[in-house]
């Protein structure tokens, strides 16, 4: 009923307790007949408005002046919610994660070296999930800049802090990692946080960082989250646990049966175990390509 009528249910509430008790109150009729004023600046050509709107607009309608802080207040006792302009939850968090410590560019671009687990980018981008795309949820993921191999990666429902802490921390895991490693990551407040520079400084993780609003400097990772969202099937996906399914069975595609042409048509799993000299038999491609050398595949010519 609230929703049909266009009210919100604290107003709603609000109503039933002042119908139960009367407006026999001065003040509390004062303020009702007060909250009319507001409610008809309010709906003016039908167009919300928030308090400093209606501050302004009232004289030019009624011609008498209302403090702002009083309608703040009506609005507020009887349920009156300006739907645009309000406070974006997720700026809320960044600015509460936000520190002053930038780091430099020490990637510079330099993403294929050819050694697996030298450089590392990490991101986080929102999935749209659902038949109708109604929900989200946030991926957070490390990408081995050599090989393009999905290095370790968690899904949140939330986009705070600790879900990518618990992704640093599946790195312990990773048993082909080299002893020190550079992590790439944007400006972003998850990774300009104290309790994320604090993970990496504690364990000798050299800390990179795009320059600011260049999404070139981790173009790798932005590419992953393209194509990701481009062949993710999250439109099947009803349930949070649905999605962490359908990102579990991708990243296994991705890392382990989805060649690229960059690689020479190996998967990028296939094309770490080629760079660290474990015996698998190559496609004809990436064997002319390593007898004759190639740089642009981080691949020596043969001796």
């Amino acid at each position: 009923m609230c929703k049909e009528l266009g009210v919100s249910r604290s107003g709603y509430y609000a109503y039933e307790s002042r119908k139960a008790k009367g407006l026999d109150d001065p003040r509390e009729a004062r303020d009702y007949a007060d909250f009319l004023v507001v409610k008809s600046v309010y709906e003016f050509k039908g167009r919300a408005k928030g308090s400093r709107q209606i501050a302004m607009t009232m004289p030019k309608l009624y011609g008498v002046s209302m403090n702002r802080k009083k309608i703040q207040r009506l609005m507020r006792k009887y349920g009156l919610e300006c739907p645009i302009r309000r406070a974006n939850p997720l700026r809320t968090i960044a600015r509460a994660l936000q520190t002053n410590s930038v780091f430099s560019n020490k990637l510079n671009r330099q993403f294929a070296v050819g050694r697996p687990g030298e450089h590392l980018l990490t991101d986080v981008s929102y999935l749209y999930y659902g038949p109708h795309g109604e929900k989200r949820c946030y991926l957070s993921a490390i990408k081995d800049a050599s090989t393009n191999e999905i290095v370790v990666w968690t899904l949140s429902e939330t986009i705070g802090l600790p879900f990518v802490i618990e992704m640093l921390r599946k790195l312990d895991s990773v048993d082909w990692l080299p002893g020190t490693f550079l992590l790439h990551s944007d400006q972003g407040c998850h990774y300009t946080s104290w309790e994320y520079r604090k993970y990496l400084s504690d364990r000798a993780i050299c800390q990179s960082m795009s320059r600011r609003g260049n999404c070139w400097d981790n173009a790798p990772m932005e590419s992953f989250f393209g194509h990701a969202k481009d062949e993710l099937h999250l439109r099947r996906c009803s349930t949070f646990a649905d999605v962490v399914a359908e990102i579990e069975d991708y990243i296994d595609y991705y890392n382990n049966w989805r060649p690229q042409a960059g690689l020479g048509k190996m998967t990028p799993s296939e094309f770490r175990d080629y760079l660290l000299a474990k015996p698998i038999c190559l496609p004809a491609p990436l064997a002319a390509a390593r007898e004759n050398g190639n740089p642009s595949l981080g691949i020596p010519v043969s001796q």
